[in-house]
């Protein structure tokens, strides 16, 4: 996550003056399919996004979590473990809907996080037969 990002995240949230929670190495700190009734912000620690025993994403101080489910209304797409002693804000949905209305910075910060995620997860995908998903502008050109 770029900095400026983990600012507009972070200090919108403290701003709101929400609470914090601890973790022990090992805490969890939500399931996957569990009500997404709150979004998290990491102050110190690290925090594992893991999902059928992989782990989708490692993240640390400042950025977000959690925050797909307070926006789509859905349950917990993975679980979300801590990595050694870690401390998050907990952003409730009242907070969050708060934030998202009043602080602009909050809202780009949240929309480039999950660009930036949707990009490298874009990034990761491989075609199962190991040909292309879409052919490439030169491969177009040369069907021709």
């Amino acid at each position: 996550m770029t900095t400026g990002t983990s600012d507009g995240i972070a200090s919108a949230v403290a701003e709101a003056g929400v609470a914090t929670r601890a973790y022990p190495h090992g805490g969890v700190i939500f399931v996957k399919d569990d009500p997404a009734d709150c979004a998290y912000v990491i102050v110190s620690g690290r925090v594992e996004i893991r999902e059928t025993g992989r782990v989708l994403e490692s993240i640390g101080p400042n950025e977000i979590f959690g925050e797909v489910g307070m926006i789509d209304g859905g349950s917990r797409s993975a679980s979300a473990v801590a990595v050694g002693a870690t401390e998050v804000r907990v952003i409730d949905r009242s907070t969050f809907d708060r934030l998202l209305r009043e602080s602009p910075d909050f809202v780009m910060a949240i929309m480039r996080d999950m660009a930036r995620r949707l990009r490298v997860m874009n990034a990761n995908q491989r075609p199962a037969t190991g040909l292309p998903l879409v052919p490439s502008r030169l491969e177009k050109r040369t069907a021709r």
